[in-house]
């Protein structure tokens, strides 16, 4: 794995993974396997959408602790060995040395504006939107508070890793006058590797 690593400090919730035999599932069979995996690595874990047609193994992530040390950290996990048998596990944690806040209500209210209301948006939390699996990369995306010690703003926050963990491409859709907030982004990517990313 790429990036900061660390020594993780489970979580005790586990967080459930259901990986289903879709060939048996979509034409009706009456008992396709349906696999349950459980891990303590972050929850709303998101699968990638995955349009390489010869990959084998298929890719999620979860968003880890935001600010550890002055390290934000995102979870990787694969999936891969066949439908009817498969095996999950934890590729690893991934850190930068660019922390975030994983909440803004610790802190403050909500931050994006709402048109014709002086009431604010409700942002939620920084967990993962969307992720891509094309070309052998890995693309994702989520909205983070920052500063991370005491939030004033949502920022986007898009990642490109290879199937290592090893992060390839990073960076944020910011306004660090906090005049702006960005939020519930998605990531698309094509064959060519040109990224949109929409918030």
């Amino acid at each position: 794995i790429g990036g900061i690593q660390r020594n993780v400090a489970f979580d005790p919730i586990d967080y459930v993974v259901f990986a289903i035999d879709k060939n048996a599932a979509y034409p009706g069979e009456e008992n396709p396997v349906i696999s349950r995996f459980t891990t303590q690595m972050g929850s709303a874990i998101v699968p990638a959408f995955t349009y390489d047609a010869e990959m084998d193994e298929l890719y999620l992530i979860s968003t880890g602790d935001g600010n550890d040390e002055g390290n934000g950290f995102v979870n990787l996990f694969k999936l891969s060995g066949p439908a009817t048998e498969p095996s999950f596990e934890l590729l690893g944690s991934v850190g930068v040395p660019e922390p975030w806040e994983n909440w803004s209500y610790e802190y403050h209210d909500d931050f994006p504006p709402q048109l014709g209301s002086e009431q604010p948006l409700n942002s939620v939390d920084a967990r993962m939107h969307t992720m891509i699996s094309r070309n052998n990369k890995l693309w994702a995306v989520h909205h983070i508070y920052l500063p991370a010690n005491d939030p004033e703003r949502c920022a986007i926050q898009w990642w490109c890793f290879d199937t290592t963990g090893i992060i390839l491409e990073r960076d944020r859709i910011d306004d660090p006058d906090n005049g702006y907030s960005f939020a519930f982004p998605s990531i698309a990517v094509n064959a060519n590797e040109d990224v949109m990313v929409g918030h």
